[in-house]
Order: structure tokens, then sequence, then C-alpha cells
């Protein structure tokens, strides 16, 4: 996955404009006699082509990447971090960059046997990302899914108490209550006088 997303990404670089990978021959020497020594320099295996490169890098942030040559070490990329640099780019964030292509370009030096013949020793790759880590994210990302969209138990409850219709219960009035007896007669009483 990592060599296709490497790969992925100096097509991307070379579609981009970035520098040609077939450089001239020398350009390690003539980019240190003109921009002086790296900040850093490392040797590894290539994550492209599994070649040995060299890697100068300049100011913490620019990484120039070269690969053995007929002549000596060839140019191959440049980067800003983790972003790939066009060659315009490169120049204007390392002027002495373009002095030292066209000095590597006019000038050949003579071949060193003991370029071709160096190995780099794989580096041990730390990061144990991959497709077990990958089927977690996806687990997770599923069963997040899961509880954001189904409703929970109580949410499906309260929605078919609202679904179903509503009984009125209405108490039937108790007249008698409301109504008043009749009035009583007022008891006759007769006046024999």
């Amino acid at each position: 996955m990592k060599t296709q997303i490497y790969r992925f990404l100096v097509l991307l670089t070379l579609l981009a404009g970035s520098v040609s990978a077939f450089a001239a021959t020398s350009e390690l020497d003539a980019v240190v006699r003109h921009c002086g020594p790296p900040g850093a320099e490392s040797n590894e295996n290539s994550p492209i082509n599994g070649q040995l490169q060299r890697t100068l890098i300049y100011r913490g942030v620019l990484y120039l990447h070269f690969e053995p040559a007929p002549g000596g070490w060839g140019f191959t990329t440049a980067w800003n971090n983790h972003l790939p640099m066009t060659r315009a780019e490169l120049e204007h964030r390392l002027p002495c960059f373009n002095n030292a292509m066209q000095d590597a370009d006019s000038t050949a030096s003579s071949v060193d046997p003991t370029i071709a013949s160096q190995t780099a020793v794989n580096a041990t790759n730390d990061a144990t990302f991959g497709i077990p880590h990958f089927g977690l994210i996806v687990f997770l990302t599923v069963t997040l899914l899961v509880f954001l969209i189904l409703p929970s138990a109580r949410q499906r409850q309260l929605e078919r108490e609202k679904s179903k219709p509503v009984e009125h219960i209405y108490r039937k009035p108790n007249m008698d209550e409301y109504i008043l007896p009749p009035p009583r007669p007022a008891p006759i009483t007769r006046n024999f006088d």
C-alpha cells in the first residue's frame, strides 16, 4: 500500500512539472560544492524502485534525493517536507541549486566504482498500520454509523406511542347531579273559619 502511495506521489510530481528523474552525472557533488554541506544526510533504499538513494536535507525541510548514476550520484526529486517540489520551486527556495546543476552538466567527474557496489540497510518500519488497523477502522466506523443512524429503543418506543391514535375517554355526565329536584308542593291547609 505504501509503495503504491509513493508511486502515485512520484507520478504526480513528474506530471506537475517536477525535475526529470534522469539527471546528469555528479550532481550530488555539485550541489554540495555550490550549496554547502547539508544539515543532514541519509542513505536508504528508495521506496519507489528499491534502489539505493542518498538524501541531502537543507534547512531542515528541503529533501533532495539522489540515486546512483554512471558518473556519481544523479538528482531525482526534491521535497518540501512531504510535498513534492518542481524545479522552479526548488531553485526559488535554494538559489544555488541552479548553479550546481549547470556546473554538473558542464563537468564530468570520474566514475566512483564504490558507489555502484554500496547497499543500504533496510530501515525497520516501526509503523504498524496495515490491514488489521484498516479493518478496525472500518468496524468502528460501521458501529458508529449503526448507533447514529438507528434510533435507540427508547426513541422507537416514543415514536410508536406518537403514532398510535389517541383514545379520548369521556365521562357520561350524571344529569341527576345537575337537575334540581322539583319543588315540593306546599301542604294544603284549609281554613275553616
